[in-house]
């Protein structure tokens, strides 16, 4: 919850997508540490801060989202957004992540161990291609100079 007011406040100083960006690369750096957690503390840690990434992206994403989608179409356009929002953060995870692991076990015959650390570096590298092109697409001309 803390994550989610201080990132609305920076979103606002700071700009959305320099908000959103924080988020990615926290949601991206978070699976690369859970594989090389020791004890349930540390495993605790990465949550938290797993935690805080989702909270950045959804409150300087609901806030982006609110910019660019006209008045008109916010309220079916923005429950969409919700809808996206949670089906990634939660089941994609394991209707992606899932079979990841259980191809390189099963098929490839890699240690369990192994599989999950890989789906986990697998995730950081779908969530950095998906920032690349959130901010291929949204990238703002630069202001010409007199």
């Amino acid at each position: 919850m803390t994550a989610s007011l201080v990132s609305g406040k920076l979103a606002d100083k700071l700009g959305r997508t320099v908000m959103i960006l924080v988020g990615l690369l926290l949601a991206a750096a978070t699976p690369l540490f859970y594989g090389f957690a020791l004890n349930v503390f540390f495993m605790a840690i990465i949550y938290a801060v797993n935690g805080m990434s989702l909270m950045t992206l959804q409150t300087a994403g609901f806030a982006f989202a609110g910019d660019i989608i006209p008045e008109h179409k916010r309220g079916r356009l923005l429950s969409r957004y919700n809808a996206v929002m949670a089906l990634s953060w939660g089941p994609a995870g394991l209707l992606i992540g899932g079979p990841i692991a259980d191809i390189q076990t099963r098929v490839l015959g890699a240690s369990a161990h192994t599989a999950y650390i890989n789906a986990f570096i697998i995730s950081s590298l779908l969530i950095l291609l998906g920032t690349a092109v959130f901010f291929i697409k949204v990238k703002r001309p630069v202001k010409q100079t007199p």
